[in-house]
């Protein structure tokens, strides 16, 4: 499908430009509307596929129809994989409302489906697990029991972020062998990422491990990029809780760039959590307090629920933070980090051992900050300060060319690609 993607934008280009009959713009957005579950799970272009849905229903007649019910379904599915739920929940809502009155039941259950996460991401959970049975319903009236299959484990979410784990785990079974028994890879996959979660709550870390792993091995089996993101994620924080701190560094690492590509801001702030609580292996207790505020506050914002195995964690690590640190001290690093925004939290959490692919570089800062002559920790500290090559060369009474030299050799050394990287990496060293 991947190979095929220029020749759909070539496609969509053409219909969306040149068509001059409203029947060739409905045809047009009915091409856009079906895309969105390719796009959703398989594509590096979120944001670009939103683009092409909104130019089609900007375009096309504004009367309800089933090509503006999909193409209103494919532009809030991709709005609430990217988090944003407001815009979401009223697209999906009108979305629903058309594609019941055109009699579309497939179109109505995924509608509703999509919908009923919205709401589950609010926090609205009787509300949401109303908008799931009448999906289920939807989809059986339309005689497409795959289509509800996804169902049985959403549901299980409900249970699972209402604390009834009993609830949760035996639908989260469920669904798992009844995408084992018809094949459905993603919802299999889905379904052992939850499940995953619910042994990390037990902490039974081996069986979480084994679950997230298979999970991942199924999503990237149908390239799955969203999957993939969250059961590296999970990894990550298993390894952490096991001692493994390079190897949960590693992970979490490779989630990020996945949610940075797909735009997912819910999935950046789960990761944060995850580099705050790693902060305490590799920082003073006040840079992970720091941290742990940015997320908290991040995820406020956003207004959406952290999974109960996540918050378990990121309560353990305040509990430490806290500990570790005077009330007083605990208090003012908090109020720096939920001043922070989420890329500068994102960038101070990231290891200076740690290359931008999460390959482990040194033994420790010290052992990086050795690597530097002493006229290069000097050109590191100004850099610190904003100043440029040429200031450099004037402070140090050098040539520009040789200030650029110097600061290309600290970056090879470091394995950093900007000098807003150098500078963080020399406020961790306390170089700066």
């Amino acid at each position: 499908m991947t190979l095929e993607l220029n020749n759909l934008r070539a496609i969509l280009a053409w219909a969306l430009s040149d068509a001059r009959q409203a029947v060739d713009m409905d045809e047009a957005l009915e091409l856009a509307g079906v895309l969105w579950f390719y796009w959703i799970h398989h594509s590096r272009s979120l944001g670009e596929a939103r683009l092409w849905l909104t130019r089609a229903l900007d375009l096309a007649p504004r009367v309800p129809s089933k090509p503006r019910g999909k193409g209103l379904l494919g532009l809030g599915a991709l709005e609430w994989r990217q988090g944003d739920y407001a815009l979401a929940r009223k697209h999906l809502e009108e979305s629903a409302a058309i594609l019941a009155d055109v009699d579309d039941l497939t179109g109505l259950g995924d509608a509703l489906h999509l919908a009923g996460h919205v709401r589950f991401e609010a926090r609205e959970y009787a509300e949401s697990y109303l908008l799931f049975e009448r999906s289920q319903a939807a989809y059986a009236r339309a005689d497409d029991p795959l289509g509800g299959l996804a169902l049985i484990g959403d549901l299980g979410m409900v249970a699972y972020h209402q604390a009834d784990y009993a609830a949760a785990r035996e639908l989260f079974e469920r669904c798992l062998r009844a995408c084992r028994e018809h094949g459905v890879t993603d919802h299999a996959a889905d379904s052992l990422n939850r499940l995953g979660d619910l042994a990390r709550i037990d902490g039974d870390l081996t069986r979480a491990e084994a679950l997230y792993s298979e999970s991942l091995a199924l999503w990237r089996s149908v390239h799955g990029m969203p999957g993939t993101a969250s059961a590296l994620h999970k990894l990550g924080q298993t390894a952490h809780r096991r001692g493994e701190t390079t190897t949960a560094l590693r992970l979490v690492l490779e989630s990020l760039e996945l949610q940075r590509e797909i735009g997912n801001k819910q999935g950046l702030v789960e990761c944060l959590f995850a580099l705050a609580g790693l902060a305490f292996e590799w920082a003073s207790a006040e840079r992970a307090v720091e941290l742990l505020g940015a997320a908290g506050v991040a995820l406020e914002e956003l207004n959406a629920p952290l999974a109960p195995a996540d918050a378990f964690d990121f309560a353990s690590d305040q509990a430490r933070g806290k500990a570790s640190l005077p009330p007083s001290v605990w208090a003012a690093a908090d109020r720096r980090g939920r001043a922070l925004a989420l890329g500068e939290a994102l960038i101070l959490g990231k290891p200076p051992t740690v290359a931008h692919d999460g390959r482990e570089v040194g033994s420790g800062p010290s052992s990086l900050s050795g690597n530097l002559s002493p006229r290069e920790k000097e050109v590191v500290a100004l850099i610190a300060r904003g100043l440029s090559n040429r200031e450099i060369a004037a402070t140090l009474t050098i040539s520009e060319k040789t200030a650029a030299n110097h600061v290309e050799h600290i970056m090879t050394k470091l394995d950093l690609r900007s000098r807003a990287q150098v500078a963080v990496w020399a406020v961790r060293q306390g170089s700066a």
